[in-house]
Formats: C-alpha cells, structure tokens, sequence
C-alpha cells in the first residue's frame, strides 16, 4: 500500500520542475530576494537618506541666513564706528541713566559759563544707575527693551538781563535735549533779576 501512494503523490509532477536546480525555481527565488532586499533594506535607506537631505538643506538655508545677518551686523558695526561722534553726541542727547546728579552738574556748568548765581537747583526722577544687583544689565545695557523717561527739574538764577538770556539759550542749545515748561522772573536786588526756569530732560532706561 505505500508503494503505491507514493505513486500516487509523483502523479502529474514534472521531474524537471521538481528538481533543486530548475531554472525557473532558482529565477522566482532570486526575484522573491530582491523584492525581500528593495523592501526591508533599499527603502529604509532611501528614507533615510532623503530626511537627511531634507536636513541638510534646511542647515544650507541657515548657514546662508546666519552668513546675511553676520554682514550686516558687520556693516552695521563699521558704521557705528564711522560715526563714533554722532552717536556720542545722541548719547549725551539722551543717555541710558536717569542720573539726577549729572543733570544738576550739566545746569551748574551753564549757570557758572554765563555768570549767573544759582540760588536754587532741584531734579527729580530717575536713579544714579541701573538697578543695583542686575549683572545682565550691567554687562549688556544694549541688550535690554529700553523707553523714553524723563527728570523733572527747577532752577533759580539770579543776574543780570543779558547774562539770564544767555543762561536760557544755553538751556535750549546744549547737547542734553532739555525742554523748558515754564518761564518766571522778578525783580532783585542791585538792578538784577530773578529767574525761574521749570525744564525737563529725557534719557533711556529699562
């Protein structure tokens, strides 16, 4: 009986398509191979060698952004250091301290050029400095968003028609950016006069 069941099994099967080394099998084995090979080895690899492509360019357009800003703030330096004397002229304009004391010495200074006394000299607002403690300040004052403040300040002079005028106009025309809000005057002693002047000056801070 088992003889002839194998007999049976062989029935209708090709000795040449059973045999290890037919052709046709060894040809659908390599195109089984290489269909296993393209999905599991040639596709990841080509993903992955199109993100870093992708990586790639994005780093290229950086490196061309970071290039542009790089010469510009080139330029920009050159021209700050081309215009070393306007901008120490905006510095004196509008500095980064509400510094009272240096106001007051500003007034003091023009009082003295033009030979009236000062009787009376007071400024307010502000501070003497950046805040005390803030190191990130202190080492980088450009680097923080800075606006427009203001010193509040009265003066009393006391001299001669002519010598006030010049005192006044030399409020108005100094460097430091002063406004002037009120103006009185009355008579004093010797053929003087009194003058008092209510101005305000402006700086940057944080």
């Amino acid at each position: 009986m088992d003889i002839g069941l194998h007999k049976n099994i062989n029935i209708g099967i090709s000795p040449k398509l059973a045999s290890p080394n037919n052709p046709v099998v060894e040809i659908i084995l390599l195109i089984i191979v290489g269909v296993l090979f393209f999905w599991f080895i040639i596709l990841p690899k080509q993903s992955a060698v199109a993100e870093q492509k992708t990586q790639l360019d994005a780093l290229k357009a950086q490196e061309v952004e970071t290039s542009t800003n790089l010469l510009s703030l080139q330029n920009l330096v050159a021209q700050l250091n081309s215009d070393k004397q306007d901008v120490g002229y905006l510095d004196q304009a509008i500095p980064l301290r509400g510094d009272s004391i240096n106001l007051q010495l500003l007034v003091q200074h023009l009082a003295d050029a033009n030979q009236v006394t000062v009787g009376s000299l007071n400024v307010a607002g502000g501070g003497n400095g950046p805040v005390a403690g803030d190191k990130a300040l202190l080492n980088n004052p450009y680097g923080v968003p800075r606006v427009l403040q203001k010193l509040s300040g009265t003066v009393t002079v006391e001299g001669p028609f002519s010598q006030l005028k010049a005192f006044l106009l030399s409020l108005e025309t100094s460097g430091r950016i002063i406004d002037i809000s009120s103006i009185s005057v009355d008579s004093s002693s010797k053929g003087n006069l009194n003058l008092r002047v209510i101005f305000t000056a402006y700086y940057f801070a944080p």
